[in-house]
């Protein structure tokens, strides 16, 4: 396993799956968001993994989810892993997070920044500042996932 969420091959699964709770706990978001995008393409279908992804079903912390730049929230991100990981492992349940915002560009969050009497600041921080301000005021629309 590399520090980037990458898995390797030939390594023992339950090793790797260890390692892969770790990163999904890391106080890191880069390293929880890398892990996350990985579980999306390459599900464990491994109970404690599931387990620590759903645990980030609650982390409303900003962060670039997607490439090109989208900035949304890891529990957006989290909901995405969690149904490919309840896919891989058989469990045929939906995952539903309530009230999220759904991920934007900077370009959208400096408008919406502006628009509501914000200051704008650019790179990442200043775009996660821009959501973080912007979802304190209620100022992001929202919806239900149901994945």
């Amino acid at each position: 396993m590399t520090g980037e969420g990458v898995r390797e091959e030939g390594n023992d699964p339950d090793a790797g799956n260890a390692e892969l709770v770790a990163m999904l706990h890391s106080r890191q978001t880069s390293v929880r968001v890398a892990t996350l995008q990985t579980l999306m393409e390459d599900p464990t279908g491994d109970a404690a993994v599931r387990s620590s992804v759903e645990d980030l079903l609650s982390d409303r912390t900003p962060a670039v989810v997607a490439i090109p730049a989208l900035v949304g929230e890891v529990r957006w991100l989290a909901a995405q892993a969690l149904s490919s990981e309840r896919r891989a492992a058989g469990i045929d349940q939906a995952v539903v997070v309530d009230d999220v915002p759904l991920p934007r560009t900077p370009t959208e969050l400096a408008r919406s920044a502006t628009a509501a009497g914000l200051p704008v600041k650019g790179g990442n921080e200043g775009a996660f500042s821009s959501w973080s301000a912007l979802v304190a005021r209620g100022a992001l629309a929202t919806e239900d996932l149901v994945i």
